[in-house]
């Protein structure tokens, strides 16, 4: 018994590896371009959140994208930034003709996840 390779199991070995890095590159891709959407919806979020402190309307709106963006966080697997969005959630509770009493610490906490999600992403590159 010999220990040598035919031409054609050498060929098989290589097109492994190459298909076992492409595999590695496409989820790195793919884990990028989630960091990335999960990044701009963020900066939204903080964005329209600003916008809600004494708007019904707005809070509302907020409190619902926050709901579908704690959904995606979850199918994604990414659990510890998905419990960052429910803690938000948790608190959030929109009022009708009155300023939100929680604002401050809401902002705190979607600045917290801001900061956990640039990190996610800067790790990326």
């Amino acid at each position: 018994m010999t220990c040598e390779t035919s031409d054609y199991e050498a060929k098989l070995y290589h097109a492994f590896n190459v298909y076992v890095a492409l595999q590695s590159r496409g989820s790195w891709i793919m884990n990028k371009q989630n960091w990335v959407e999960i990044n701009r919806e963020i900066e939204s979020l903080c964005k329209l959140h600003d916008e809600a402190i004494a708007n019904y309307e707005k809070c509302r709106e907020f409190a619902n994208r926050m709901s579908l963006f704690l959904s995606e966080l979850e199918d994604l697997g990414y659990q510890s930034i998905a419990n960052m969005a429910m803690n938000i959630l948790l608190f959030c509770s929109p009022k009708v003709a009155s300023h939100c009493d929680k604002a401050g610490m809401e902002k705190d906490r979607l600045e917290q996840m801001k900061a956990e999600i640039g990190k996610k992403l800067r790790e990326c590159k």
